[in-house]
Parts: C-alpha cells; sequence; structure tokens
C-alpha cells in the first residue's frame, strides 16, 4: 500500500494544479485515497478530487498566476492607498476573502474592541487574508504568522508583504500533520474549519486544544460556494456549540450577511 501512495504522490507533485502543495498535504491525501482505492488510477482521481474539493475550488491557477503579477504594480515606496489597491485586488482573487470586502473596514475594529488588539497574530489556514493587514489596525511591531498549504500561494503573498514593508509572514505547512508551535494573542481559522472537519472528523478539536493562545476567532461562511444558505447557520452554530463544549470555552459571536464569527475563550 504505501508503494501505491508513492505513485499517488508522484503523480500529484507532478501535476501543475496540486504540485505546489505542502508535500504533508499529498502524502496524507494519498494515503487516504490508497486506502479506499486499491488501484493506482483510481486513487489518484480521489485524490485530485479531495485536493479539488479543500483547495482548488476556492482559487484557479490564473487567479494564482494573476496574483504573482500583483508584486511588479506597487512601486518602491508605495504610500497606503497603493497598498490598499493592490492587496484589494489580490483579495478580491480568492473566494473566501472576496466575500469578506464589503465588511472589512468595520470589521477588525469590532474584533479588537472585544478581544484586544494583538501583538503575536496566528493564521490558519490562512489563503489570502494576510493581505487585510492593511485593514486591521495593528500594533507596528505586530508578528503576524500566517499557515496555508500552498506554496505558491505563500511565496506570492510574502512577496507583496515585503514590497509594501508589512508586518507578516506566511509559512507552508499542513495543519492536520502538526500544528504551529509558539504563545500567540489570538489565533484566526476564518472559513476553514468546515473543511478540515471534512478531511478529519475531530480535527478542530484537536487541533485547538494545541493551540497556546488566549482566543481564537473561528468564522463560518453564511453560504456554499453555490450561494445555498438555508440551514448553514444553525448547522454551523451547532458545530461550534459543540467544539465549545469539548475544549470547556466560552464563545461570544458576531455575525454579519457574509460570515459569522465566534470569539473562542478559555
Amino acid at each position: 500500500m504505501q508503494d501505491l501512495a508513492s505513485q499517488v504522490v508522484a503523480s500529484l507533485t507532478s501535476s501543475k494544479k496540486y504540485g505546489d502543495l505542502c508535500p504533508d498535504t499529498l502524502g496524507r491525501v494519498a494515503n487516504w485515497a490508497v486506502a479506499r482505492h486499491p488501484d493506482r488510477d483510481e486513487a489518484t482521481k480521489a485524490a485530485k478530487r479531495k485536493l479539488h474539493q479543500v483547495h482548488a475550488s476556492f482559487m484557479t491557477l490564473a487567479q494564482i498566476s494573476r496574483l504573482e503579477l500583483l508584486e511588479g504594480e506597487l512601486p518602491d515606496h508605495p504610500c497606503d492607498e497603493e497598498v490598499r489597491a493592490v492587496f484589494h485586488s489580490a483579495m478580491c482573487l480568492h473566494t473566501s476573502t472576496r466575500e469578506r470586502m464589503e465588511i472589512m473596514e468595520e470589521l477588525y475594529p469590532v474584533l479588537w474592541e472585544q478581544i484586544g488588539a494583538p501583538h503575536r497574530v496566528l493564521d490558519l489556514a490562512c489563503g489570502l487574508h494576510p493581505l487585510a493587514i492593511p485593514w486591521m489596525g495593528l500594533p507596528h511591531d505586530v508578528a503576524y504568522r500566517g499557515v496555508d498549504i500552498d506554496q505558491r500561494l505563500a511565496r506570492a503573498i510574502n512577496a507583496l508583504l515585503e514590497r509594501a514593508r508589512c508586518a507578516g509572514q506566511v509559512d507552508c505547512r499542513d495543519l492536520l500533520t502538526g500544528m504551529p508551535e509558539g504563545d500567540w494573542d489570538v489565533a484566526l481559522l476564518l472559513k476553514a474549519l468546515p473543511s478540515l472537519e471534512q478531511q478529519e472528523k475531530g480535527a478542530g478539536l484537536r487541533m485547538l486544544s494545541a493551540l497556546r493562545t488566549r482566543c481564537v476567532v473561528v468564522s463560518m461562511p453564511a453560504r456554499t460556494l453555490c450561494g445555498r444558505e438555508k440551514g448553514m447557520y444553525e448547522h454551523y452554530d451547532a458545530m461550534i456549540s459543540s467544539l465549545t463544549a469539548g475544549l470547556g470555552w466560552r464563545s461570544r459571536q458576531l455575525r454579519y450577511p457574509q460570515e459569522t464569527f465566534y470569539l473562542l475563550e478559555h
């Protein structure tokens, strides 16, 4: 079975669509696929379907290519307005952050009023969210670390942040194979919990239990990628209630038409 998994990993690694994903992710999904499909081709197809569900459905290769070009649209010493304009264009390339753009100006002041302005931020399964730093109003000495499974995405975000002289860095890491270490004022897990739970039942409880942080902000989408809304809030609210009960934490929520934010604290 391990030989078969290695063959599936080799096929995924050579794929233009999935070859830049974290090696741990490819290995994990390959093992999942071969446990269900003893045929190499069928296992490879199953692995690609899973990777599409958890990653590729949110951003196309063409959009990632566009993201990589945006660094060149920033001058050597960009002003705040120039940075915001380019970062706005970038975030509109990703389904999750595009849906959040309408509430960007009001969201972070409300969050920090509730939990206090953080100096150490961990952004889990971050996608393009670190590019929202110019809207966050964080202290100049903030330590901001994003984590995502896409190496190409991480490189593009880091290039933009460096060009704009924004504090922040994105690392490539699979959260289901190991959580980042360190102490954090707040950890963000925005719209990612359902996908992680889909891949591994109980992942949320295990991951959050491993974090050293005083607060976790978890958000849930108001609709599916297909636009379905019915029952979404109730389903995800029940998921959060179960999670906080398991952790023994308390929860507050901020509800917007696009997204519901849960503030989880010890």
